[in-house]
């Protein structure tokens, strides 16, 4: 029988599948390893994988914004150090 909610390492060689694959092929993969790819289940890995993105582009966005306060802090640094070596 089948099990609807499995998250084992049943999705690794679904996960592995290229991008040319077919969501056809990659459902077919699950199914063959006894995963039902109903509605519930694919709309439960639709918003995981949306909610990994906004996560990935929220941490992305915060590192941008990190190196570029800690790019002004140093600017600014240097240019007291190169204002004091040229005696101002």
């Amino acid at each position: 029988a089948k099990q609807p909610y499995i998250m084992t390492y049943c999705f690794v060689p679904v996960v592995l599948m290229s991008d040319k694959d077919s969501k056809a092929e990659k459902i077919a993969a699950l199914e063959n390893d006894g995963i039902d790819m109903g509605n519930d289940l694919e709309g439960g890995i639709r918003d995981m994988c949306n909610l990994s993105v906004l996560i990935w582009q929220d941490g992305r966005d915060e590192g941008i914004e990190k190196g570029i306060e800690r790019g002004i802090v140093t600017g600014k640094k240097e240019m007291v150090v190169n204002m004091l070596k040229d005696g101002f």
